[in-house]
């Protein structure tokens, strides 16, 4: 599937992560994070009916944000399936990923990721108690 054909699809999905979110939230909560997510709905809502390069070109943030709620909706459709609708969720969610990845690379909290260690959580405590540095702490756990 091409991005044009793409687009439509993705800044559906993208408008339906973000209205199940304020659902979720069932419009309560804190109001600067309701009002960013209505934000979004709107700037979707302004993109819908606009070619993807036309997108691009008026809102890449928007186009950006687009690809990222629509992934998280399809992974969300993925958990919630059984059989072939879930490996079909699999596949538009890693579809819609790997067209964002090539526009628009990782995000920073993606990037970070892949910097991660992972602590048994039994640690955690030990590292409040030893007063080092995180990564002092770290160092030592790596010689174990």
């Amino acid at each position: 599937m091409n991005r044009e054909t793409l687009w439509p699809i993705v800044r559906e999905r993208a408008t339906m992560d973000r209205l199940d979110y304020l659902d979720a939230w069932g419009n309560t909560g804190n109001e600067a994070v309701l009002c960013e997510t209505q934000a979004e709905i709107d700037r979707f809502n302004a993109l819908k009916g606009v070619g993807f390069k036309d997108a691009l070109r008026m809102d890449r943030e928007g186009v950006r944000l687009a690809f990222l709620s629509a992934e998280c909706w399809y992974s969300g459709l993925y958990d919630a399936q059984v059989g072939q609708e879930k490996r079909k969720a699999l596949a538009a969610y890693k579809r819609v990923r790997e067209v964002r990845l090539k526009l628009f690379g990782e995000t920073q909290n993606e990037a970070m990721m892949e910097r991660c260690v992972s602590v048994p959580i039994h640690k955690v405590g030990e590292l409040v108690k030893s007063g080092l540095a995180p990564t002092e702490f770290l160092a030592t756990l790596k010689h174990h």
